[in-house]
């Protein structure tokens, strides 16, 4: 008997040589993906050890200038990192890289622009002259200075309260460190108590810059008539 040979249909042929080739293209894609991210890592790494301390210190405090605009025109629940990514000019995968998340953010842009004035006013309350004129040059640097760009800002009024609610600890030490220098002024932790509550009053209309320096030159004015 004659053994017949199958030979495989030509359309069999065609497809098994399709899925190879498809199978070969698959392969070199995903290799080429592959260096592609490690090249591109690779590249990253090399420009983060060339950012030197100056270069790392600016892209941060623009990146906190920027997520400050924001939850001052936005708000905290309406800025998103997208938002806050986009006005500073970098991908928001660097944002992750230099802030945990949006709570993390906003601490830090907090601990910024309102802690870092602590050691001015500490400054102001040491420095010689009149006790009227260190209790104006205190409020100065811890109201004035801030609500300068606060007070255009549609949602600057809920500033300190986001900061309180996210953490309160961090605006405690904010009151205190406040609470010791104006103690520097009047030596008298009560007097000083009642001065930094009718201070914190005096925004919660939003006055324009030149109405709240008139109210804190009137409220200075009777609490330093006794002082030198």
């Amino acid at each position: 008997m004659r053994t017949h040979l199958r030979l495989p249909h030509p359309s069999g042929v065609q497809a098994a040589r399709r899925e190879m080739r498809a199978t070969s293209v698959m392969r070199a894609v995903k290799n080429v993906g592959q260096i592609d991210k490690k090249s591109i890592y690779c590249q990253n790494k090399k420009m983060s050890s060339k950012l030197s301390s100056e270069a790392m210190h600016a892209r941060r405090a623009k990146i906190l200038d920027a997520a400050r605009w924001c939850f001052l025109n936005f708000g905290f629940s309406r800025s998103s990192l997208g938002d806050i990514a986009q006005r500073a000019g970098i991908s928001r995968t660097l944002l992750y890289q230099n802030f945990k998340d949006k709570e993390d953010l906003f601490l830090q842009v907090f601990d910024d622009w309102m802690l870092s004035r602590l050691p001015l006013a500490q400054q102001a309350v040491q420095a010689p002259g009149s006790a009227r004129e260190r209790l104006f040059a205190y409020c100065q640097r811890v109201l004035l200075e801030p609500w300068s760009e606060m007070e255009a800002a549609p949602m600057a009024g809920e500033f300190l309260e986001v900061c309180q609610s996210l953490n309160p600890e961090v605006e405690r030490r904010h009151r205190e460190c406040r609470l010791a220098c104006l103690e520097q002024i009047f030596g008298d932790t009560e007097v000083a108590l009642v001065f930094q509550h009718a201070q914190g009053g005096m925004i919660e209309d939003k006055p324009s810059l030149d109405v709240l320096e008139h109210r804190i030159r009137i409220l200075v004015d009777r609490f330093t008539a006794d002082r030198t």
